[in-house]
């Protein structure tokens, strides 16, 4: 009873191996197959795909990058006097330079008697550093003429040919002839911060007194 069975099943296996063998040769190999052998390759170009996108990335940054730097406006180039306050510094040199440089330009002196110690002197600075077109719009009317006055040089001879001021910084306004303007910060000056709208009304004060030029002022 068990060889029949047994016999049996040896009929079913021989059975099952026909209809498959039948089945391969009419239908060819199962499709999982054939659809997993192009899966190598794909696997295989994977990290030279991964790098091609890394590369355009880079590309695309670069691009940007450059396009950024084309695009900022060029840095303004000021004169020793104009950027600080220093006691090493002879006040009438610089002036005699300011002078020219402003009757060259069309523009006139703006002198700022003041030190590295003022803290409003410092305030006034950042006010135009903080201001692009505040800045644009003061430099194009001025050459600034920092005068340092402290413990280490008082610029004593400097200071007495100027109209009498108390208070720093003092602002004075001067052409190639003259000094014709004394001003002081605090008409700037609104809630404790230097007010870029008075700033500019200055500005437009100033430019009624400014002398005629040959040539453009620098931007």
């Amino acid at each position: 009873m068990e060889l029949s069975s047994m016999e049996l099943s040896s009929t079913e296996l021989s059975s099952m191996t026909s209809l498959k063998e039948q089945t391969t040769r009419r239908y060819g190999q199962p499709r999982m197959k054939t659809r997993l052998q192009p899966l190598a390759p794909r696997l295989q170009a994977l990290p030279r795909f991964k790098l091609l996108l890394q590369s355009l990335v880079v590309s695309v940054l670069f691009t940007l990058a450059v396009a950024s730097v084309a695009a900022a406006p060029p840095a303004r180039v000021l004169p020793d006097y104009s950027q600080s306050y220093s006691a090493e510094r002879d006040p009438f040199v610089d002036a005699v330079a300011a002078i020219k440089l402003a009757s060259d330009s069309g523009r006139q002196v703006f002198i700022e008697v003041g030190g590295s110690w003022c803290g409003w002197c410092h305030k006034f600075d950042q006010t135009l550093a903080q201001n692009r077109a505040l800045a644009d719009a003061f430099y194009a009317q001025f050459v600034i003429l920092k005068v340092s006055v402290d413990d280490d040089n008082d610029n004593a001879a400097f200071i007495a040919g100027l109209p009498t001021f108390s208070g720093y910084p003092h602002f004075f306004v001067a052409d190639a002839a003259s000094i014709f303007h004394s001003q002081s910060p605090t008409d700037f000056v609104v809630d404790g911060q230097f007010a870029p709208e008075r700033i500019e009304a200055f500005i437009a004060q100033m430019q009624q007194h400014r002398p005629a030029s040959t040539t453009q002022p620098p931007q």
